[in-house]
Protein backbone atom coordinates (compact mmCIF):
# COMPACT_ATOMS: atom_id res chain seq x y z
CA UNK A 1 0.00 0.00 0.00
CA UNK A 2 1.67 3.39 -1.05
CA UNK A 3 1.36 6.36 1.22
CA UNK A 4 1.17 10.11 0.24
CA UNK A 5 4.27 11.85 1.46
CA UNK A 6 2.54 15.48 1.62
CA UNK A 7 1.90 17.81 4.09
CA UNK A 8 -1.65 17.52 3.86
CA UNK A 9 -1.62 14.05 4.87
CA UNK A 10 0.16 15.31 7.92
CA UNK A 11 -1.81 18.56 8.54
CA UNK A 12 -5.20 16.41 8.55
CA UNK A 13 -4.42 14.51 11.22
CA UNK A 14 -2.06 16.63 13.17
CA UNK A 15 -4.89 16.83 16.23
CA UNK A 16 -4.09 12.98 16.74
CA UNK A 17 -0.42 13.12 15.80
CA UNK A 18 -0.24 16.19 18.54
CA UNK A 19 -2.18 13.87 21.10
CA UNK A 20 -0.25 11.13 20.31
CA UNK A 21 2.98 12.99 20.97
CA UNK A 22 1.44 14.27 24.30
CA UNK A 23 0.36 11.25 25.80
CA UNK A 24 3.78 9.17 25.37
CA UNK A 25 1.33 6.44 26.14
CA UNK A 26 -1.37 4.16 25.00
CA UNK A 27 -4.76 6.21 23.57
CA UNK A 28 -7.66 5.83 21.53
CA UNK A 29 -9.75 7.76 19.13
CA UNK A 30 -12.99 7.05 18.77
CA UNK A 31 -14.46 7.03 15.21
CA UNK A 32 -17.49 6.07 13.11
CA UNK A 33 -15.18 5.02 10.38
CA UNK A 34 -12.14 3.39 12.31
CA UNK A 35 -10.12 1.42 9.45
CA UNK A 36 -10.31 4.79 7.66
CA UNK A 37 -8.45 6.36 10.07
CA UNK A 38 -6.08 4.54 11.30
CA UNK A 39 -4.71 4.37 7.36
CA UNK A 40 -5.22 8.08 7.68
CA UNK A 41 -2.65 8.11 10.68
CA UNK A 42 -0.74 5.72 9.26
CA UNK A 43 -0.46 7.46 6.34
CA UNK A 44 0.27 10.56 8.60
CA UNK A 45 3.19 9.10 10.18
CA UNK A 46 4.63 7.96 7.06
CA UNK A 47 4.81 11.18 5.40
CA UNK A 48 5.75 12.92 9.06
CA UNK A 49 8.89 10.55 8.73
CA UNK A 50 9.53 11.33 5.17
CA UNK A 51 9.42 15.41 5.54
CA UNK A 52 11.56 17.90 6.86
CA UNK A 53 9.26 20.39 8.23
CA UNK A 54 7.09 17.58 10.41
CA UNK A 55 10.26 16.01 12.03
CA UNK A 56 8.75 16.43 15.30
CA UNK A 57 6.33 13.47 14.52
CA UNK A 58 8.81 11.76 13.05
CA UNK A 59 9.47 8.94 15.97
CA UNK A 60 5.52 8.71 16.45
CA UNK A 61 5.89 6.18 13.70
CA UNK A 62 8.34 3.50 15.38
CA UNK A 63 6.62 4.24 19.11
CA UNK A 64 2.79 3.34 18.37
CA UNK A 65 1.34 0.53 16.67
CA UNK A 66 -2.08 1.60 15.03
CA UNK A 67 -5.22 -0.86 15.53
CA UNK A 68 -8.35 -0.67 13.96
CA UNK A 69 -11.58 -1.92 16.32
CA UNK A 70 -15.05 -1.05 16.38
CA UNK A 71 -15.94 2.11 17.17
CA UNK A 72 -12.13 2.93 17.79
CA UNK A 73 -8.50 3.54 17.03
CA UNK A 74 -6.48 2.24 19.63
CA UNK A 75 -3.33 3.92 19.36
CA UNK A 76 -0.47 1.40 21.23
CA UNK A 77 2.40 3.12 22.82
CA UNK A 78 5.27 0.83 22.34
CA UNK A 79 7.57 2.37 25.04
CA UNK A 80 7.78 3.82 28.31
CA UNK A 81 4.60 6.92 29.17
CA UNK A 82 7.32 10.42 29.56
CA UNK A 83 3.73 12.27 30.04
CA UNK A 84 0.14 11.82 30.97
CA UNK A 85 -2.69 14.07 29.36
CA UNK A 86 -5.25 15.71 32.20
CA UNK A 87 -8.53 14.29 32.39
CA UNK A 88 -10.08 17.55 30.93
CA UNK A 89 -8.02 17.68 27.71
CA UNK A 90 -8.21 14.14 27.02
CA UNK A 91 -11.92 14.68 26.70
CA UNK A 92 -11.69 18.25 24.22
CA UNK A 93 -9.54 16.18 22.03
CA UNK A 94 -11.90 12.75 22.18
CA UNK A 95 -9.04 11.20 23.05
CA UNK A 96 -9.28 8.63 26.08
CA UNK A 97 -6.41 7.55 28.13
CA UNK A 98 -5.01 4.22 29.57
CA UNK A 99 -2.12 2.82 31.32
CA UNK A 100 1.16 3.08 29.93
CA UNK A 101 2.59 -0.28 28.56
CA UNK A 102 5.31 -2.39 29.73
CA UNK A 103 8.24 -1.47 27.07
CA UNK A 104 9.12 -5.17 26.92
CA UNK A 105 5.75 -6.94 26.77
CA UNK A 106 4.93 -5.96 23.21
CA UNK A 107 6.95 -5.97 20.40
CA UNK A 108 6.52 -5.20 16.51
CA UNK A 109 8.14 -7.80 14.28
CA UNK A 110 8.85 -5.98 10.73
CA UNK A 111 10.97 -9.01 9.05
CA UNK A 112 8.01 -11.87 9.92
CA UNK A 113 5.75 -12.54 6.78
CA UNK A 114 5.04 -16.14 6.13
CA UNK A 115 3.09 -18.22 8.87
CA UNK A 116 6.21 -20.14 9.80
CA UNK A 117 7.79 -16.83 10.37
CA UNK A 118 5.19 -16.03 12.84
CA UNK A 119 5.24 -18.65 14.45
CA UNK A 120 8.56 -19.46 14.68
CA UNK A 121 8.96 -15.89 16.17
CA UNK A 122 6.30 -16.46 18.66
CA UNK A 123 8.05 -19.81 19.77
CA UNK A 124 11.49 -17.87 20.37
CA UNK A 125 10.13 -14.28 22.19
CA UNK A 126 7.26 -16.55 23.94
CA UNK A 127 9.09 -15.81 27.26
CA UNK A 128 9.44 -12.10 27.18
CA UNK A 129 6.51 -11.25 25.11
CA UNK A 130 2.92 -10.99 25.64
CA UNK A 131 1.83 -9.44 22.62
CA UNK A 132 3.71 -9.59 19.20
CA UNK A 133 2.73 -7.70 16.31
CA UNK A 134 3.51 -8.03 12.31
CA UNK A 135 2.32 -5.10 10.52
CA UNK A 136 4.18 -6.68 6.86
CA UNK A 137 2.06 -9.89 7.22
CA UNK A 138 -0.56 -10.61 4.53
CA UNK A 139 -2.51 -13.93 5.21
CA UNK A 140 -4.44 -16.10 2.49
CA UNK A 141 -7.01 -18.28 4.03
CA UNK A 142 -5.12 -21.36 3.88
CA UNK A 143 -2.32 -19.45 6.26
CA UNK A 144 -5.08 -17.91 8.31
CA UNK A 145 -6.16 -21.27 9.00
CA UNK A 146 -2.91 -22.77 9.41
CA UNK A 147 -2.12 -19.85 12.18
CA UNK A 148 -5.31 -20.70 14.11
CA UNK A 149 -4.67 -24.31 14.38
CA UNK A 150 -1.22 -23.53 15.99
CA UNK A 151 -2.47 -20.66 18.00
CA UNK A 152 -4.90 -22.87 19.30
CA UNK A 153 -2.93 -25.55 20.96
CA UNK A 154 -1.00 -22.64 22.50
CA UNK A 155 -1.41 -19.96 25.14
CA UNK A 156 -1.47 -17.26 22.23
CA UNK A 157 -4.83 -15.59 20.48
CA UNK A 158 -4.74 -14.77 16.91
CA UNK A 159 -5.85 -11.19 15.26
CA UNK A 160 -5.62 -10.76 11.87
CA UNK A 161 -5.90 -7.29 10.48
CA UNK A 162 -6.09 -7.63 6.58
CA UNK A 163 -3.57 -5.42 5.02
CA UNK A 164 -2.55 -4.10 8.12
CA UNK A 165 -0.94 -7.36 9.59
CA UNK A 166 -1.27 -9.80 12.10
CA UNK A 167 -1.05 -9.37 16.14
CA UNK A 168 -0.70 -12.15 18.38
CA UNK A 169 -1.44 -11.91 22.13
CA UNK A 170 -1.84 -13.42 25.39
CA UNK A 171 -3.92 -10.61 26.75
CA UNK A 172 -7.76 -10.58 27.17
CA UNK A 173 -9.09 -10.22 23.45
CA UNK A 174 -12.80 -10.18 22.91
CA UNK A 175 -14.17 -13.31 21.11
CA UNK A 176 -15.44 -11.05 17.80
CA UNK A 177 -11.78 -9.94 17.59
CA UNK A 178 -10.20 -12.97 16.95
CA UNK A 179 -9.91 -14.71 13.62
CA UNK A 180 -12.60 -17.10 12.49
CA UNK A 181 -12.50 -19.73 10.28
CA UNK A 182 -15.29 -19.51 7.92
CA UNK A 183 -18.26 -21.13 8.15
CA UNK A 184 -20.72 -22.20 5.57
CA UNK A 185 -24.39 -22.88 6.47
CA UNK A 186 -26.12 -25.77 4.28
Amino acid sequence: MGYNITSHAVNRNKPQLEAMLKAQATIRFETLNPEKLANKIREALFAASELPEFERYAGLKYSYILRARQGEVIAEFQGVAITTIPETENRAEGVVQTKPLSPSSKKTVDEAVTVMDIIMTAMSLEATATELYFPNTILNYGDQSKLSKWTDTQEWKYIDHGESGVTLTKGEVPEEVLWQPMVVKV
